[in-house]
């Protein structure tokens, strides 16, 4: 502990504004009020500088820039297939067309909207910053059985970022539909089509994230070839039951009335999510580390270890296309005989 708290005190910097306000907590908590009155007066100026040449910026440059958005709104060509279209297409060449161009319209509602990928980088930003992390506390020089378990503890806490953000981003899509889907009535596509197209943005989204954080994770732990490919299997049927779960229930339980993701994922439909897949989620992780951890540890055989590490794996198989196939398949059926 005091070798992990020396290397985060070098992250302090008496220039950082996180210094001065702990220096005028520290004063306040011991009575010092003249050392208070001077960092608290410190920080109020730079708060109040910083607001100020805000203020200038923004006057000056505000105004010019809205006024040429606006003169130039009428005579801007939009292009419906642009660089962004083209590599979606070209990526989903497996997908139906009209699945394609669904996936395509929500990867743009997600990219212009700042809240929902601003969530998503807190999401997966601070895991991925520990991972990157990870020599600093030279994990990577350990016995391969700690090495091991820092990698399932990686994986569990991936599996965790998962289950939240399916919940928090995935759930609300189809009810998000709900005040657009008179669009969809009109257009040559089936509903279940769109549902189908809700569950592929998810799992290809989730899966390529996942892999690249496992793929990190054994990288920078060490570990061999074959425990890279076990949580990289791994993480592909959480995401394929998560998705499942996210979409499916989202379309069993929807809220069609509703514009609003929060109180979406905190309705009935939103909690039963939520318990699901972080039940799931938590069986398919214990299901793969704990055998693999007991073999590398040295208390099963080889040949037992295999065996057991191979069943194991072929339940959570089991579990994950259980998991992704019934709701989703549950909810089609809802989706295809709703009225709007």
């Amino acid at each position: 502990m005091r070798e992990v708290f020396d290397r985060i005190s070098a992250l302090r910097s008496d220039f950082l504004p996180s210094a001065w306000m702990q220096d005028t907590v520290t004063a306040a908590a011991s009575g010092d009020w003249g050392t208070w009155l001077l960092y608290f007066c410190f920080v109020t100026a730079n708060a109040l500088l910083l607001f100020h040449l805000a203020l200038v910026a923004g006057g000056r440059t505000l105004r010019r820039a809205r006024m040429r958005v606006a003169a130039s709104g009428g005579g801007r060509t939009i292009k419906a297939d642009g660089p962004l279209a083209r590599a979606v297409r070209g990526l989903l060449f497996f997908l139906a067309p009209p699945e394609r161009e669904m996936i395509l319209k929500d990867i743009k509602s997600f990219v212009r909207s700042p809240g929902q990928w601003t969530q998503f980088t807190v999401f997966f930003g601070l895991l991925a910053f520990y991972i990157l992390n990870l020599r600093t506390f030279n994990y990577h020089v350990q016995s391969v059985p700690w090495r091991v378990l820092v990698a399932n503890t990686n994986l569990a806490a991936l599996g965790l970022v998962l289950a939240s953000f399916t919940g928090r981003f995935v759930f609300p899509l189809v009810s998000l539909e709900g005040n657009r889907i008179w669009v969809l009535g009109l257009a040559p596509i089936e509903r279940r089509r769109v549902i189908k197209a809700k569950f592929w943005f998810s799992f290809l989204g989730s899966s390529a994230v996942s892999l690249v954080l496992v793929a990190l994770s054994a990288n920078l732990l060490n570990l061999g070839r074959g425990i890279l490919l076990l949580h990289a299997g791994a993480m592909l049927m959480v995401c394929f039951g998560l998705s499942g779960l996210a979409v499916g229930l989202g379309a069993l339980f929807p809220m069609f009335g509703e514009d609003n993701p929060s109180r979406i994922i905190s309705g009935y439909g939103g909690t039963v999510n939520f318990v699901l897949s972080m039940g799931y989620m938590l069986t398919v992780v214990l299901l793969v580390a704990v055998p693999g951890q007991a073999a590398v540890s040295g208390r099963l055989g080889q040949g037992t270890g295999l065996l057991l590490e191979g069943g194991a794996f072929l339940a959570a198989g089991a579990l994950s296309v259980a998991a992704g196939v019934i709701p989703l398949r549950a909810g089609t059926r809802a989706f295809e005989r709703a009225e709007f």
